[in-house]
């Protein structure tokens, strides 16, 4: 999305832990075997979620185009209050869309 990210999960979320202060997203890059530089903390929103509960939409003050942005999902809960199996995600962002 052009001003965020569309995360969709296998199983409901429980929705009270669908909060910004249980996610946060760094976005960095770096030049082929060095480490990561230009490190950015982005301001983040949850703009909705599906009504099953297995998506939600996030929503990033400033994406950064050709960077990495690594969501981190610590906070959030199944609907039996099991966290994530898997809690980090890496998406680099070559082009952010346009207006349609």
């Amino acid at each position: 999305m052009r001003d965020g990210f569309e995360l969709t999960f296998t199983a409901p979320v429980e929705r009270k832990t669908a909060t910004p202060e249980s996610l946060s997203v760094e976005a960095y890059t770096y030049d082929y075997g060095s480490p990561e530089v230009d490190l950015v903390t982005p301001k983040l929103t949850i703009s909705s979620v599906g009504d099953d509960g297995k998506s939600f939409v996030i929503k990033v003050e400033a994406l950064s185009k050709r960077h990495v942005h690594a969501p981190k999902l610590s906070g959030l809960r199944n609907e039996a209050g099991k966290g994530l199996l898997h809690t980090e995600a890496y998406y680099t962002l070559n082009e952010i869309a346009s207006v349609p």
